[in-house]
């Protein structure tokens, strides 16, 4: 009888089922008084006995003895043929699949079909149904090929390796590697810095050298080591998908666009999608500080991944009886600062169009955040960010992330200058080598790593502004909305846009109706029947709309109110007044103005005619105001809304010194002069920002002013054209009646700065820059971070059941074994989980 079966090393497969199938025919002959019989199981190894059907589930289990030849104990006697066999198999059967170091291959892959089925019936009938430990269909065959590749040497005569040993100790090498390869910036840094000589980031002295910028010719000659590919799904395609040589490096395919003379001689060959790399790695920060399933990067894999590299011991798994505990880490919240700093995104009020609800996507009661779109991710990166943290962080976890918050910030500016962008280049590298320092390394995805190409993409191809893909979106997102039966989404879209194009083409050619052409802008602060005036008091680009109040002003409050316009005039002359000339200029000017118009002289011009003779005594109040194309309201308007506009800042003096006074718009007012002219002021509650008095306070770049007291009661007015909108936003880290000031730059607004003669005799050779970048603030200090503890002794460790650890082991094996297939790089490699989704199920979601 042919016995090789059971030296097999699938037990599923048919060969190993029908031999136990023969060995049961045999032993069914001999069984004792109590329909039982010795195991060869290698559990039992013919020292139990057991009855057919618990026999039969040890065999599939746990192997048939290859010791056991020749069946003595089930009646067969011993005979030179099976002696023979017994001998030769034993040689082989009991080594194959391991190699000197004692790896049991086998033994894994039998481990990894998992246990069999022990539901048998303890009588004499067979319970068992063969089909339940089956594969599904397909996977059978996929262990057989693991099988096979476990007994297969890896070349002819090689006795060390086989080829599944060979593979898993390279998947090994592989995932141990790659742990650190997402980090490794101190490479970067120069040559003689400290922080390469440290072991303190992943447990290993830097040696390498920055990597080399590659010219295009260099590019060029890795591109002609590549065998043609056809792009496509073509057919030829299948043989060698992600066949590659060591010369031909990671490239797989030659673009189509190198066949361009000048391609090659480009310094940017792409452009980086700032947008989005925003996205992934606010989703790194974020999911990771609340600790969001499926978004965080402090798994428990990350804590193994800690204590494989024997680096920052505080944070390893520790063994507690049966279970494991989990260190709470520096930079993750507990549940109270999570609901806390969830809070504080949903009181957050934004000036109109400046940015969505945020607030609708929180969840505060379970500390969560979730469906935030690409802008969402802009704005809170950038701006809330670093001020919800504050309270909650250590320092140099805090400091370190707003730090990575300011870069984003100055990247984005609308002008730069290319000696700024040196700066940044320097900072994103050190600021990238602190986050080694502190987040684990599952937190470094290829996004992460983009952001330092960032300042030298800048330097090539000009701000980030100008190569935004919000338009894209936008305009992708109103594609969407084309679709109208959605059975036939590509038929609606088409229909859709030829119309669309159809009537743009017509509107040039149409009079007297809106178009998009002639449509007035949403904050349009021309206003009607405005007046062409010299004096820019009364040339304001302001305009009040909604309902208004007439209403009488007192006559003190009305003076002060028209002492404003004096200062406007005081701007336009070199004459110097002194004080007492001060209070008496406007009833001097009135009776100038009145002797000069009565004698017809041109000096007496109808605007400061109109400007002497004051207002009239009755003022129009408005609640919302157009200044400058930016939208202002009241601050009682403001509480009815969802945004905020009623914030402003304007410069001024204060006991000699410069000061910037903020406030809140309570009043819109409109004076009215003779002639038809008017002047539009904000009456405004001011804060008191005394640095003597510690009203105000700067924290890292931020400013937080106490709003519960007021400053200059009794100049309450400015010109509207002289407030420049901000915003203000709860400051949990100093507590109630403290906000945090917020500057805007307004997305159609282009705060150009004017350029001198000097400045205008640059080389015409160079290209041309503004000379200010949008008041970029160097930060970022070199100070090795000396981080007390990476844990939070102030918070109890969290509890961890063995078997999850034992799962995460057993996966990560698997894992290892199963997944070493040629990989195909698609861009599914540099999305968030979240964009995967989006693009597996094309759906794209709309930005506002």
């Amino acid at each position: 009888m042919d016995r090789s079966w059971i030296w097999s090393h699938n037990r599923l497969s048919k060969e190993y089922r029908d031999g136990i199938q023969s060995f049961i025919d045999v032993a069914r002959k001999h069984l004792d008084h109590y329909n039982k019989t010795l195991c060869p199981c290698k559990d039992c190894l013919n020292t139990r006995s057991h009855n057919i059907p618990t026999i039969k589930a040890h065999l599939r289990e746990y192997g048939f003895s290859r010791s056991y030849g020749t069946w003595i104990f089930h009646g067969e006697k011993i005979d030179q043929t099976n002696e023979n066999l017994n001998e030769e198999t034993d040689d082989l059967g009991d080594n194959e699949g391991e190699n000197d170091n004692g790896d049991d291959y086998i033994g894994m892959l039998n481990d990894a079909l998992g246990p069999m089925d022990r539901n048998v019936d303890m009588g004499l009938g067979e319970s068992i149904n063969d089909s339940n430990n089956d594969l599904p269909d397909g996977d059978g065959d996929k262990f057989d090929d693991f099988f096979a590749a476990a007994t297969q040497e890896l070349y002819a005569g090689c006795t060390k390796f086989s080829v599944l040993s060979f593979i898993v100790k390279l998947m090994h090498i592989k995932l141990l590697r790659n742990k650190i390869c997402y980090m490794g910036h101190r490479r970067y840094l120069s040559l003689d810095h400290p922080w390469r000589r440290s072991k303190k980031y992943d447990g290993n002295v830097e040696t390498r050298d920055a990597p080399e910028m590659l010219s295009g010719d260099d590019i060029l000659k890795q591109l002609d080591c590549l065998r043609r590919v056809n792009f496509g799904k073509h057919p030829n395609n299948v043989d060698h998908k992600r066949k590659r040589t060591p010369e031909e490096l990671n490239w797989s395919k030659k673009s189509i666009f190198f066949e361009l003379e000048y391609w090659s001689q480009l310094k940017l060959r792409h452009n980086l999608d700032v947008m989005h790399i925003e996205k992934n790695i606010c989703d790194n920060i974020v999911g990771t500080l609340l600790d969001i399933e499926g978004k965080s990067k402090d798994t428990y894999k990350a804590r193994l991944d800690l204590a494989d590299l024997k680096i920052r011991a505080e944070l390893h798994l520790q063994p507690h009886g049966n279970k494991f505990l989990k260190p709470q880490a520096s930079y993750t919240l507990t549940s109270n600062e999570r609901k806390n700093l969830c809070k504080f995104l949903k009181s957050v009020k934004f000036p109109d169009g400046y940015a969505a609800n945020i607030g609708r996507n929180v969840n505060v009661k379970d500390g969560k955040i979730s469906g935030l779109k690409t802008h969402d991710c802009h704005v809170l990166l950038q701006r809330l960010l670093p001020i919800g943290i504050r309270p909650y962080l250590c320092k140099d976890v805090c400091t370190t992330l707003i730090e990575f918050s300011h870069f984003f910030q100055q990247i984005c500016a609308k002008t730069l200058c290319v000696k700024d962008l040196d700066s940044l280049q320097k900072e994103i590298v050190l600021i990238l080598c602190k986050l080694e320092r502190i987040y684990p390394p599952a937190f470094f995805d290829i996004m992460v790593h983009l952001a330092i190409h960032l300042p030298i993409e800048a330097k090539l191809a000009g701000p980030v502004a100008y190569r935004w893909m919000y338009p894209f979106e936008r305009y992708l997102g109103t594609l969407k909305k084309y679709v109208r039966n959605k059975a036939k989404p590509e038929g609606s879209i088409a229909e859709a846009y030829v119309v669309n194009e159809a009537l743009t083409f017509c509107s040039m050619y149409l009079g007297g109706i809106e178009t998009k052409f002639n449509r007035p802008e949403r904050n349009d602060d021309r206003g009607k029947n405005r007046q062409e005036c010299v004096l820019s008091v009364f040339s304001q680009k302001a305009r009040p709309f909604g309902a208004n109040q007439l209403v009488n002003l007192p006559q003190n409050e009305l003076r002060r109110a028209h002492c404003e316009h004096k200062k406007e005039l005081e701007s336009e002359s070199p004459t110097n007044i002194s004080e007492r000339q001060e209070q008496q200029f406007p009833e001097w000017l009135k009776k100038r103005m009145i002797t000069l118009h009565h004698k017809g002289l041109v000096e007496a011009t109808d605007e400061l005619y109109s400007l002497s003779c004051g207002p009239d005594l009755r003022v129009n109040s408005y609640n919302s105001c157009i200044v400058n194309g930016v939208r202002f309201h009241t601050k009682a308007r403001d509480e009815r809304h969802t945004t905020q506009n009623s914030g402003v800042v304007v410069p001024g003096e204060h006991d000699d010194n410069a000061v910037d006074f903020y406030g809140v718009v309570i009043a819109v007012l409109q004076l009215n002069y003779i002639l038809g002219y008017k002047v539009l002021l904000f009456k405004c509650q001011w804060f008191d920002t005394d640095v003597k008095k510690r009203r105000i306070h700067k924290d890292y770049h931020l400013t937080s002013i106490n709003v519960s007291r007021e400053w200059y009661k009794s100049d309450p007015f400015v010109l509207a054209v002289q407030a420049q909108q901000v915003f203000f936003v709860d400051d949990y880290k100093f507590g109630t009646n403290w906000k945090v000031v917020q500057y805007i730059q307004h997305r159609h607004l282009w705060d150009i700065p004017e350029m001198n003669d000097t400045e205008n005799s640059q080389d015409a050779n160079d290209v041309y820059q503004e000379n200010e970048s949008s008041d970029i603030q160097l930060m970022v200090q070199e100070d090795d971070l000396e981080i007390g503890q990476f844990h939070r002794v102030d918070v109890s460790a969290e509890e961890v059941s063995a078997n999850v650890i034992l799962d995460i082991e057993k996966q990560t094996i698997n894992d290892d074994i199963f997944e070493f297939e040629d990989e195909d790089e698609t861009i599914m490699d540099y999305c968030s989980d979240n964009e995967e989704s989006l693009l597996n199920n094309d759906d794209i979601d709309d930005e506002e």
